[in-house]
């Protein structure tokens, strides 16, 4: 017997725009960046006709704009949209499912607890690789587009942050450290939800177009599961 299963409008509309222009800004920034902070083509000339890197930071700079708009419509989000758009980091069952989460995608546990929205974990990592290291991300990237015009209002916004962290070159080095943390949470990420789509064929992946999952029903488990007792 099959067991049957019911769609659940899980990821509003917002929510699915907020995740699509963010992987698009995320990549953009990252290889953009990479090649700021390591230009492989040289063009020989005047630098008015060759103006390849200055392209680059251009793009990087527009991307970084759209990057922070999409993140405040994310939070406004966070507080307007439905339950599966929430994270509560500070209830003690997240902790212990963050735990229980861990062991079974690292093969620890054959099991784990079906959730509709994000598992603890992926929470968790939404934590620190979207949201703390997205807002130092901003700080330091502003920060470092401010110095080219003391005058400005970026520079008077963010100009603090590299005086605390002595210097841009600090900044600098900073900023580009943790862009690699985006690297580690695409694969993560990526591991995951193919994971998450084969052995539980929930429509992780096709959620994130339509907005619908698919879950199991309680009352077809509950009878699967007396159906499988009697045959035993």
């Amino acid at each position: 017997m099959g067991l049957l299963r019911r769609q659940v409008y899980v990821w509003q509309f917002p929510i699915r725009f907020f995740h699509w222009v963010n992987a698009v800004a995320i990549t953009v920034l990252f290889l953009t960046g990479m090649y700021i902070g390591h230009p492989i083509f040289v063009s020989p000339g005047e630098a008015v006709r060759n103006f390849f890197v200055g392209n680059v930071r251009y793009w990087h700079g527009i991307f970084a704009y759209v990057f922070t708009a999409n993140m405040l419509f994310r939070l406004y989000w966070y507080w307007v949209g439905n339950e599966y758009s929430k994270f509560r980091f500070w209830k003690k069952d997240f902790w212990q499912d963050v735990v229980a989460t861990f062991k079974y995608y690292t093969f620890l546990a054959p099991e784990h607890t079906v959730k509709v929205g994000h598992n603890a974990l992926a929470q968790l990592m939404y934590l620190i690789f979207i949201w703390i290291s997205s807002l130092f991300m901003i700080l330091t990237g502003f920060a470092m587009r401010g110095g080219s015009n003391p005058n400005g209002i970026v520079q008077t916004l963010f100009g603090w942050v590299v005086v605390n962290f002595r210097g841009e070159y600090q900044v600098r080095n900073l900023h580009h450290l943790v862009a690699w943390g985006y690297a580690i949470f695409l694969l993560s990420h990526l591991y995951m939800v193919i994971r998450q789509e084969l052995l539980d064929d929930d429509g992780t992946i096709s959620a994130m177009v339509s907005g619908y999952k698919f879950m199991i029903c309680s009352d077809a488990l509950e009878e699967e599961t007396q159906e499988r007792l009697l045959k035993e």
